[in-house]
């Protein structure tokens, strides 16, 4: 075999490989990675505001202020950039069209409910000052974050692209007023995940896709009232 024939054919089988990674075999086949690993420092920082929200919500519940700045501070530390793709509705929406904000909504509503906690509480008060003026230390590329309402009966649908062969996870945290799931579909509408947040802690999907495909991200409230709630993604 001539070098040039050889150096076509090594040129050809990595084309054929890059291709096969970036596109589906079959429209049958699901845009899931099974023997791929899930996780990256990418998803850990996401998993991480997962707990954070959790942790905002119980101190909420509990009135524990300390539990709520704990959970300020690691928002804090996580940071994060906003969801620039826009939410599609679905459903016959019941219930009102707006709610008061909640304590996971971000660091400075958590913040906020821990001060209203904390009165008389100098040195508590004085740690809260100290978190209020240090702000956001986080990535700038931290995950990406949306702060939303699903009404009654209806279906938050979010498309995000994924890239081939990187991990992926989603978050997502309610007010607890009613039971979220969170369905993910690829582009073949094969369900790549499922979870429920069961009022009271996260819901997450994770996965790591064989090509670079569309993904829609469904987060459904089967109950009459609406609940505001906040999802995360790398």
């Amino acid at each position: 075999m001539s070098k040039n024939v050889w150096v076509s054919s090594v040129a050809a089988a990595c084309f054929a490989i890059a291709a096969s990674a970036a596109t589906p075999a079959s429209a049958a086949e699901s845009n899931a990675d099974s023997t791929s690993v899930a996780t990256s420092p990418q998803t850990e920082a996401v998993a991480t505001a997962g707990m954070a929200h959790a942790l905002a919500k119980y101190g909420e519940k509990t009135k524990d202020p300390v539990a709520l700045l704990a959970a300020a501070r690691i928002l804090q530390a996580i940071g994060g950039v906003p969801l620039t793709t826009p939410v599609e509705r679905e459903g016959q929406a019941t219930g009102a069209a707006d709610k008061p904000a909640v304590a996971f909504d971000s660091a400075a509503s958590a913040l906020k409910a821990a001060r209203n906690l904390a009165k008389g509480q100098a040195p508590l008060l004085a740690m809260i000052d100290d978190a209020e003026k240090s702000g956001s230390r986080g990535r700038v590329n931290g995950p990406v974050t949306h702060l939303d309402m699903v009404r009654g009966n209806t279906t938050d649908t979010y498309n995000i692209r994924m890239k081939a062969r990187e991990p992926w996870r989603v978050e997502l945290a309610g007010d607890g007023d009613e039971t979220l799931w969170l369905k993910v579909y690829d582009e073949g509408d094969h369900e790549i995940c499922r979870d429920y947040d069961n009022k009271q802690v996260s819901a997450s999907c994770s996965g790591t896709p064989k090509w670079e495909g569309n993904f829609k991200v469904k987060i459904q409230n089967t109950g009459p009232t609406p609940v505001r709630y906040i999802i995360r993604t790398n």
